[in-house]
């Protein structure tokens, strides 16, 4: 018998599901429509993994590690 096999990854909807962000605003990020440089947008950014976390940049900016 063929069971279907739970899928581990995840997709675009789970960022608006889980950090409760608005679904429109995280599509129009995926599709490169926004430069998310601060605000809703760059903390949706930065949970999609699309940009680091401003610690890290200011951290890098330093000299600071971290990998």
């Amino acid at each position: 018998m063929n069971q279907p096999t739970p899928s581990t990854s995840t997709n675009s909807s789970t960022p608006p599901n889980q950090h409760n962000f608005p679904e429109a605003l995280v599509y129009t990020i995926l599709r490169g429509q926004r430069r998310c440089k601060r605000g809703l947008s760059h903390r949706i950014a930065v949970a999609l993994g699309i940009k680091d976390s401003d610690a890290v940049a200011r951290a890098e900016l330093r000299g600071g590690d971290n990998d």
